[in-house]
């Protein structure tokens, strides 16, 4: 049988053949296209579907759509509106089907959205979860007893939620076989090079990456989740009462060390402050003071002790300045260190 070239090789071709001499046609007997099925829901991340859409689109032989619980349109996180082309009820067979993260309280619980996936996933080839669409997946059952990771803020919150799961920090892209899971955002492109890598081999996929423009590094060396900074958990909400007008002025480390340097608005100062933000990061992590005496007035900063959910140990310090001539502004720097 006659094998058509790919979207990537036609560009790889056209970019060396001098004067854009034209490459064969498609052949005739091409074999029936390999589908793709990418749940939507309200609230879906964007990069999140639209990563693995392009990588797909930018392939030879798919067939990508959408699917939603119903035809209406649905939201995105950041307000775009999409209308899916399935629903759960007409939705062929997939071959692969991508589920994307963003706002998932809804549907990671959702019975008509994990029945679906359920019975996809029977005959799919591939099934994969971008960023904390792995909330979604592990719901399923269907990742019992398997490896995964998700967006490097969630990854001890799925731990806990998720026993069952051995659920790790250092890989991009989890690959299980049939199931594989995904780091945050962009790395759903990695996870859909990944894919097509298995089905079309790694040359077609550097072929899409390097049309896509894409810094595609299969060994996956840009690891967020083993950065520094996943020590600090989320807390924006514990904070809104007493800050507010935050601005990050820096964030930069490794894997071992982060400094992290905002710019914040509060009616509160010194120590006053410095105890309810440590208080706040306490209370969502497993923070405990590291010296009981109270800071100095003039220059506050508080000590702690940190563990993450792999059991390792840190030691954070935060920092409180006021600005000059800037009544109720504060500069406030964290600095987060492996305790050894």
């Amino acid at each position: 049988m006659k094998q058509c070239l790919t979207r990537a090789s036609q560009f790889l071709l056209c970019v060396t053949i001098c004067n854009g001499v034209a490459v064969a046609a498609p052949a005739d007997d091409a074999p029936t296209p390999t589908k793709v099925a990418i749940l939507l829901f309200d609230g879906v991340e964007i990069i999140d579907y639209t990563g693995p859409y392009e990588v797909f689109g930018a392939g030879n032989g798919f067939e990508i759509y959408t699917v939603s619980a119903t035809e209406a349109a649905i939201t995105t996180a950041m307000g775009m509106r999409v209308l899916p082309k399935y629903t759960f009820a007409n939705a062929p067979q997939a071959d692969v089907v991508i589920i994307p993260g963003g706002d998932v309280r809804t549907v990671q619980n959702d019975a008509p959205t994990l029945e679906w996936l359920k019975k996809q996933s029977g005959a799919a080839e591939h099934v994969m979860s971008v960023c904390n669409g792995a909330f979604t997946l592990a719901n399923t059952g269907l990742l019992q007893g398997l490896t995964s990771t998700t967006t490097r803020a969630h990854i001890d919150t799925l731990k806990r939620q998720h026993p069952q799961i051995k659920v790790v920090r250092d890989q991009r892209v989890v690959d299980n076989g049939k199931f594989l899971t995904t780091g945050g955002l962009s790395a759903g492109i990695d996870g859909a090079l990944h894919i097509l890598s298995r089905m079309r081999g790694e040359g077609e996929a550097h072929a899409v990456a390097v049309q896509l423009e894409y810094d595609w590094r299969p060994e996956g060396s840009f690891l967020p989740g083993t950065d520094a900074i996943h020590v600090l958990p989320s807390v924006g909400g514990r904070l809104s009462k007493v800050v507010h007008g935050a601005r990050i002025l820096s964030t930069q480390g490794d894997k071992d060390r982060w400094t992290l340097v905002v710019e914040l608005s509060s009616d509160l100062a010194g120590t006053r402050l410095l105890e309810e933000i440590g208080k706040a990061y306490a209370d969502a992590g497993k923070w405990s003071r590291s010296d009981s005496r109270a800071p100095p007035a003039d220059h506050p900063v508080s000590a702690w002790n940190a563990i993450d959910g792999d059991g390792r140990r840190w030691t954070v310090t935060i920092a409180s300045d006021e600005m000059a001539g800037q009544p109720n502004r504060h500069l406030v720097k964290f600095a987060v260190v492996a305790a050894g």
